[in-house]
């Protein structure tokens, strides 16, 4: 649900109840999908070295 919320229907939040462009609602989402991206790569170093468990007791905190 974050990500369908986060991909989908906050940029559409931006653009037509805020009246931002597509071009400034983009701008403004970038640096959360960097984050993800780099998160992705931290987190899947985890997975690899330890298992699920811990990413999901961290998750769950």
């Amino acid at each position: 649900m974050i990500i369908f919320a986060s991909t989908i229907l906050l940029p559409l939040y931006m653009q037509g109840g805020l009246g931002f462009s597509s071009a400034q609602a983009g701008l403004l989402l970038l640096p959360g999908g960097i984050i993800n991206g780099l998160m992705a790569l931290i987190t899947g170093r985890i997975f690899d070295r330890f298992g699920p468990k811990w990413l999901v007791i961290i998750g769950f905190i």
